[in-house]
């Protein structure tokens, strides 16, 4: 590995006048002589970056002011470096029209999730060369991603430990895994000075242990593992709707992007990632060990990163719940169930009566509820702890108060009890539909209990600001 890390160092020296030019990619890489005689491979990737007039607002589309570079309609994965490597700048924006070509913008995010889904696509198509297949299944299989700041150092058991949470107990790839997350660690950091909480103790010790339970933790970018699989065959770019509509139109045309895996559009694309793949219907396994180190931000950095969160988070939302992508509808259930709960709530301190609204609407006789109820009441009196009550024969007019506020909590709790009854069991058939009789629906939905509490989970997420 020293040797290896010897090498590429000096081969990025000798290409040191090429990296003038800010606005190409910058990539090299290592393998050994004898392709068979070790199977690791290292690679140095340094995404363009071109000087952009402070000026020009920055956007993820062709515009003005931006860079881009030409795509040919038929143009294949192998080309991808060489079309970037021919970016340009757009200055008028109508001069570079061409039917038979697509502009594609050379940075869609100028952040980490741009540099992570660079590197992503660049691995990719690296183990997708002739070369570099096996020729039989294994080509189709997915691939692991792990990410690590640059503060950070993964520990040397950090794969052996990390990878078989990918596998069942069969030894099987588990295709519901989709990331796995260590904690982050900073030993500087002891708990007794950790003032700012820089290792994230509360979320890593509390709240990461309980929501592992049904696979709900979030990713925190750095000590992360995704299990990435694309189809065969798939090219690099992908078409998308534009967020700007055409100016003659009206209407939002399609453009080319560069594929991405992770999220672009905010600033926490750790937890837009975790989103996505929770409405994919895919968990994360939380690791409780401590396979990476880093070195803690100064505190002004640090509560600078905890402003960045906050403002992701909001950010993040607006972009969930205003948006039409597959399967936000899910997200909207779980609100909407949530703020049924709270009316329900709301609704058991505030009624003074013991009459259900399903006998006030019609829908159930009254004199069946009496009859029904009755037994409950006469209980209720005989019950020991309170027709020997010297406090209740001291006020008998509490008794009937004591008796309304029981009989509606049990009314409510009774409901509760029925209300999930009804969607275990719906959701149940809808397992044993789909991965026992193989029948998929056309369109997502839950399909394990598991998958709720990942919902409810992601619905904090996305409102725990207008809790706190």
């Amino acid at each position: 590995l020293e040797q290896a890390l010897t090498v590429l160092e000096e081969d990025l020296k000798s290409k040191k006048e090429e990296k003038k030019d800010m606005h190409r990619d910058d990539v090299a890489g290592w393998e050994p002589k004898d392709r068979n005689s070790l199977a690791l491979r290292m690679h140095y990737l340094a995404r363009a970056k071109p000087i952009e007039d402070e000026r020009t607002i920055k956007a993820q589309h062709v515009a003005p002011g931006t860079w881009y570079y030409k795509v040919p309609v038929n143009a294949e994965n192998k080309d991808w470096l060489k079309l970037r490597a021919n970016a340009k700048e757009m200055v008028y924006g109508m001069e570079d029209d061409d039917a038979f070509m697509n502009n594609v913008p050379l940075r869609t995010s100028r952040g980490k999730a741009g540099g992570l889904n660079f590197s992503e696509n660049y691995l990719c198509l690296y183990a997708d060369r002739p070369e570099n297949m096996y020729n039989d299944e294994r080509d189709n299989y997915p691939c692991l991603y792990s990410i690590c700041d640059a503060r950070h150092q993964f520990q040397t058991d950090f794969f052996h430990t990390t990878i078989p949470y990918f596998f069942d107990d069969d030894m099987e790839l588990n295709p519901y895994v989709g990331f796995t997350q260590c904690p982050q660690f900073f030993h500087e950091m002891q708990d007794k000075l950790d003032y700012l909480d820089n290792n994230n103790a509360q979320f890593f010790r509390l709240n990461c242990m309980i929501r592992n339970c049904c696979g709900g933790v979030s990713s925190c970018g750095t000590n992360g593992t995704w299990l990435i699989r694309h189809v065969q065959g798939d090219l690099v770019w992908e078409r998308e709707r534009r967020r700007v509509r055409d100016a003659d139109s009206k209407r939002r045309s399609q453009e080319y992007v560069e594929r991405r895996t992770f999220h672009e559009s905010c600033k926490v694309e750790d937890t837009a990632s975790s989103l996505q793949t929770v409405l994919r219907g895919r968990r994360s396994q939380f690791i409780n060990r401590r396979l990476s180190y880093g070195m803690a931000k100064n505190p002004v950095d640090y509560l600078a990163a905890v402003q960045r969160w906050a403002e992701g988070g909001v950010v993040l939302s607006l972009q969930t719940f205003f948006s039409c992508h597959k399967g936000v509808y899910m997200v909207w259930f779980t609100l909407i169930f949530f703020f049924c709960f709270l009316a329900s709530l709301f609704r058991l301190v505030s009624k003074t009566d013991t009459t259900w609204e399903v006998v006030k609407w019609g829908m159930v006789e009254e004199d069946w509820y009496t009859k029904a109820m009755e037994p409950v009441v006469s209980y209720l009196r005989s019950f020991a702890l309170v027709a020997r009550s010297e406090y209740f024969t001291q006020n008998p007019k509490l008794l009937e108060t004591y008796l309304t506020m029981t009989l509606q909590f049990i009314s409510w709790v009774l409901c509760l009890v029925l209300f999930l009854m009804v969607l275990f069991i719906f959701t149940e058939l809808l397992k044993f539909v789909q991965r026992v009789c193989g029948l998929k629906l056309p369109i997502l939905w839950p399909d394990e209990m598991r998958w709720w509490g990942r919902l409810l989970i992601s619905m904090d997420n996305l409102t725990y600001f207008l809790w706190f």
